[in-house]
């Protein structure tokens, strides 16, 4: 297996986000999310939320691969956190109901 060391190396330059995949228990549902932490995260620091959701139909929003998006601009240049929820195969209003009251 390859370890894409120069690749690696050349990435450190640009300043990406990470982005880290989560579930999060909801009233006996599971929402899939993934949020998007600046490069240079510090978790002793405050850092802006940046909530998204969108449940229309038909729509996956939380994948596992690579994508530079409006997700990752606003994390990159605003030093924000960046959360993006999966609303696909769940009961949508009661997830809506306890997260947004």
């Amino acid at each position: 297996m390859e370890e894409n060391n120069e690749l690696k190396e050349l990435m450190k330059r640009y300043n990406l986000p990470t982005k880290e995949f989560i579930q999060i228990p909801v009233n006996g549902e599971t929402l899939n999310a993934f949020m998007l932490k600046p490069a240079d995260f510090d978790e002793r620091k405050k850092y802006p939320l940046i909530m998204r959701v969108y449940g229309g139909p038909g729509s996956q929003t939380v994948m596992k691969q690579f994508a530079m998006n409006w997700d990752a601009f606003l994390c990159a240049n605003l030093s924000a956190i960046v959360v993006r929820f999966s609303l696909l195969f769940t009961s949508l209003n009661s997830i809506f109901n306890n997260l947004f009251r």
